[in-house]
């Protein structure tokens, strides 16, 4: 059974569910069933051959049926209204 929440600093609600299997394909797969506009992800940047994106992002581009938003981690750490981690 998925968890409910909202964020009031976002004024977002959501919705948080544990899914087994590949990170990539367990993404793509959900917003599928849940007929999703867009992916939204966001991305570390870590590894020398993926030096913009993350794995599961660069994946992603590769198999989603709907576009793909990916958000790199210094977008989010540079920007003024960034939330403490």
């Amino acid at each position: 059974m998925p968890l409910t929440g909202h964020d009031e600093l976002l004024d977002t609600e959501y919705e948080t569910e544990l899914i087994g299997g590949p990170p990539a394909q367990a993404i793509a797969d959900v917003a599928r069933v849940r007929d999703a506009d867009e992916i939204i992800v966001g991305a570390r940047g870590l590894g020398r051959v993926r030096a913009l994106l993350g794995s599961v992002s660069h994946e992603l581009l590769h198999i989603a049926d709907r576009p793909v938003l990916v958000i790199p981690a210094s977008a989010v750490e540079s920007a003024p209204h960034a939330c403490p981690r």
